[in-house]
């Protein structure tokens, strides 16, 4: 067992024109793993890794003590599967409905590999079959046995499950070491550091923004959010602005001088001879371009007594 960990750790220090990434593709000991690690310039040795102290089970003591984990390679194990049977209808009952078979298993060095197997073989399991013969009896009817096909595992080896499509269209698939890279980069400036998972200059500091704030993707800084609701009352409260331009209409309701009359809608100058009903929707939309105006209180007088009538002559 020693030999052949100092094999495939020469084996390791042999092949520098690989990179850390793709030697991880083959790492399946802590041993192995311990050839990529560097601390203040030197090789990682197992004095850094374990204690010196012996360990009375199979399970070694850290450094920091506490057992160290041991990695689960990728190997086939006895692993629980349900047969293919199908749903009790008529009071069908199977057993067993599960076993135990050889199945690849065990953890990766890298999230995006996964163990799959080499080797197949097709084995077959005989299942009793039994019914029951009417509600709340007290024993089964023996139907027979029925035939199971399970897959069993005699080989794994370690896979790459990313590909292209899952990279995204931002980012090129690398085989090698099993990754996705960004097929662009670009050099940030002021408080915007490069983001390999989104391919794009962000801020660094995601600082948390006060209420009514927003942080500025393009400043790095929280500002003020104004809402479209916010907007919208600013300019139904812009008295100030009425004062500065008295010959404009007024975009504001629902307040008056002492000696205005009450006008729902679009405040303007009524005339002895011209009415709130004269006044059209064509004129109050040209008085409104930006938001709708309410409906004057005449209109909406008339459309009362208009359902009113409606509604007795109904009777």
């Amino acid at each position: 067992m020693r030999n052949r960990n100092l094999e495939r750790q020469l084996q390791y220090e042999r092949a520098p024109e690989l990179s850390a990434l793709e030697r991880l593709m083959n790492v399946t000991t802590m041993e192995e793993f311990m050839t990529l690690l560097r601390v203040n310039g030197r090789p990682v040795t197992e004095h850094d890794i374990y204690s010196k102290y012996p360990s009375l089970t199979k399970y070694r003591i850290s450094a920091q003590g506490g057992y160290m984990a041991e990695a689960d390679v990728c190997s086939p194990r006895e692993m629980t599967v349900e047969f293919d049977l199908p749903e009790a209808i008529h009071g069908e009952v199977f057993f067993p409905r599960c076993t135990r078979v050889m199945r690849c298993g065990g953890c990766c060095a890298s999230r995006h590999v996964a163990c799959v197997p080499v080797e197949i073989e097709k084995k077959v399991f005989n299942v009793v079959e039994s019914s029951v013969p009417f509600l709340r009896s007290d024993h089964l009817i023996f139907s027979g046995f029925r035939k199971v096909v399970v897959e069993r595992h005699l080989s794994c080896r370690l896979q790459c499950n990313l590909s292209q499509k899952k990279c995204g269209p931002h980012k090129i698939f690398l085989p090698e070491q099993c990754t996705c890279a960004c097929a662009k980069t670009f050099r940030c400036f002021g408080a915007k550091s490069w983001d390999p998972e989104n391919c794009r200059c962000a801020c660094m500091d995601t600082q948390n923004c006060f209420t009514g704030q927003k942080l500025n993707q393009q400043t790095c800084r929280c500002e003020r959010y104004l809402a479209q609701e916010e907007a919208a009352n600013s300019v139904f409260t812009g008295v100030s602005a009425d004062k500065k331009h008295p010959d404009q209409p007024s975009l504001t309701w629902g307040r008056r001088q002492p000696s205005e009359p009450v006008v729902f809608g679009p405040a303007r100058p009524v005339s002895a001879t011209t009415s709130r009903a004269s006044v059209t929707q064509a004129e109050q939309a040209g008085k409104c371009p930006v938001l709708k105006c309410p409906p004057s209180f005449t209109a909406v007088r008339s459309r009362r007594r208009q359902r009113w009538g409606q509604a007795v002559r109904g009777r």
